[in-house]
């Protein structure tokens, strides 16, 4: 079944004409505003998306969203909270699925480059316009919970000597900054074997023997 965050909201909006709105105390429409507004980020980014895209998309009112979000910054940081989770846990699993440290390096490659995901570039484009605190707080959510599991892979890696000696928090900000970047470009490189040469680069440099 296709979500309301599927289409875009002005054919939402089109389907849902003439349909009783539904009340803002049904648990299903937080989520499902989240949905959409997650959706809008995508397509649109963050001063294109607003209120009214996102309240046609749920089929329900502008009040019965505020009554749920009271600010668009409030929705979008909910949005941004729940993509940092979501990665994180997926993530995780990845992780857990190598054998050793470059293996759990390359399934977490491939992981970000299955998922299609976007996190990075919908979460910049976001915190550009939040409040400062809430700019903040994502970007803390984003350093303990998804920076900090790449970065105990990398130091695993120099403690059992599988790693040169490095700065694993910067190697870990280099890795998610480098797999960011190609997961949004890489279908300019129609390569199979892409995320396991990005972790070889990183692993083993591109300088002599």
């Amino acid at each position: 079944m296709r979500r309301a965050t599927d289409i875009p909201a002005e054919q939402a909006a089109k389907r849902g004409a003439g349909r009783p709105r539904r009340t803002p105390d049904q648990p299903q429409t937080r989520d499902q505003a989240l949905d959409a507004a997650e959706y809008l980020l995508e397509t649109q980014g963050y001063v294109g998306a607003s209120m009214s895209d996102v309240a046609r998309a749920v089929g329900i009112s502008k009040p019965a969203l505020y009554h749920h979000f009271p600010t668009k910054e409030t929705l979008f940081l909910g949005v941004a909270q729940r993509l940092i989770e979501r990665d994180a846990a997926g993530m995780a699993a990845a992780i857990a699925s190598g054998p050793a440290v470059t293996g759990q390096l390359e399934a977490l490659a491939a992981w970000m480059f299955g998922t299609g995901r976007h996190t990075e570039r919908m979460l910049r484009d976001a915190v550009r316009f939040l409040e400062p605190q809430h700019a903040e707080l994502i970007a803390q959510k984003f350093t303990v919970q998804m920076l900090a599991q790449v970065e105990q892979v990398m130091r695993v890696g120099i403690e059992t000597s599988q790693l040169e000696p490095h700065d694993a928090t910067l190697s870990a900000w280099a890795f998610m900054g480098l797999l960011s970047v190609f997961t949004e470009t890489h279908g300019r490189l129609a390569r199979s074997d892409l995320p396991g040469e990005l972790v070889r680069l990183i692993v083993n440099g591109i300088g002599p023997r």
